[in-house]
């Protein structure tokens, strides 16, 4: 047997010995499905939780999990959608038609179900059709306060907010907090009417010959296309981070890690600065000194790790382990 054989045999077996697909209320089966996962690169906020149903005596043998669509996500669609299915003789589903659930998701779980493979019961010893449904469970996770308070102070600095995934922001706020939804429902509009497309633009250049004469050709050249600064997102990302503290204000855990992102921004511009980067770290340091005692210990320890990564000599990997820390920082509550 090849090495590249065996690889694949372990692979799979591998698949196979792990629980990743919740029976209920499924029959039970001696072999869990292989979850096939279409959506590798979605990020950690919007997931699809387990996937339940019924489909009889039929048992699944391969699940597809459906891919959060960016429409989707934008709209902050989010819930159980069920989609009721027909299976053939061989186990492959011939028909998929969701029936509830937030219709921004239906085409994904349409897809998702047609993708999967059951082994249907027997009858006189032949394969039978059957049917039944599949519930797939799109979920939208609540981000803590230092991820609300990064990514609105960077709405300040940069040029464009296509980065801003504002149904996550809005998932931390409470339902009656309406100035706080209004200004985060702006920020959206905002993100909707000014996409960066990114396209490059094309410029005319005249050309120097070798004695130092500008010569009749001209060639062209391609720049990034940077948009403007646009000074409303600034207003309303100052506005909203204004309210959020004195909603916060009574909270102290939450609002020093909202404090402590709308500062991370500030650092790494006095970071980038040769003159006040010792003032930087001085800065930064304040918020370990001053974090209250129920911060959970792995935040302290991702935020000493980070500010370990920013005294290191600058390189690829290091910005990698800054970024993967400040991701870090953001899913612990």
């Amino acid at each position: 047997m090849s090495k590249k054989t065996a690889f694949v045999l372990i692979s799979v077996l591998a698949l196979f010995s792990v629980r990743v697909f919740s029976q209920e209320p499924f029959p039970i089966q001696e072999t869990p499905p292989v979850l096939i996962d279409n959506d590798l690169g979605s990020p950690e906020f919007y997931r699809i939780g387990d996937i339940t149903g019924n489909i009889g005596e039929a048992k699944a043998v391969i699940l597809a999990k459906p891919t959060y669509s960016n429409e989707a996500k934008e709209a902050g669609a989010e819930g159980k959608v069920k989609v009721q299915i027909e299976i053939d003789e061989d186990g492959g589903v011939t028909s998929a038609k969701a029936v509830s659930g937030h219709q921004l998701l239906y085409e994904a779980a349409q897809t998702a179900a047609l993708k999967s493979k059951f082994l249907t019961p027997k009858i006189n010893g032949q394969r039978e059709k059957t049917s039944g449904y599949l519930n797939y469970n799109f979920l939208i996770e609540m981000p803590n306060w230092f991820k609300v308070g990064y990514d609105l102070a960077l709405v300040e600095k940069v040029p464009t907010i296509d980065f801003l995934q504002t149904a996550i922001i809005k998932k931390a706020f409470q339902p009656d907090w309406q100035t706080e939804n209004d200004l985060i429902l702006q920020l959206a509009e905002i993100k909707r009417a000014n996409p960066n497309k990114n396209e490059p633009l094309f410029v005319n250049k005249t050309v120097i010959n070798s004695v130092g004469r500008n010569s009749a050709s001209q060639r062209g050249e391609t720049r990034l296309n940077i948009p403007q600064q646009n000074y409303e997102q600034v207003s309303v990302s100052q506005n909203l981070i204004s309210h959020l503290r004195g909603r916060l204000g009574n909270d102290e855990k939450s609002l020093w890690q909202f404090n402590l992102g709308v500062a991370l921004i500030k650092f790494q511009e006095l970071f980038r600065n040769p003159k006040t980067r010792q003032e930087s770290f001085e800065f930064l340091k304040h918020f370990v000194q001053d974090a209250p005692a129920d911060i959970q210990p792995a935040f302290s320890e991702q935020l000493k790790n980070l500010i370990n990564s920013f005294g290191q000599k600058s390189s690829e990997q290091v910005r990698i382990e800054i970024g993967k820390t400040i991701a870090n920082l953001q899913k612990i509550k």
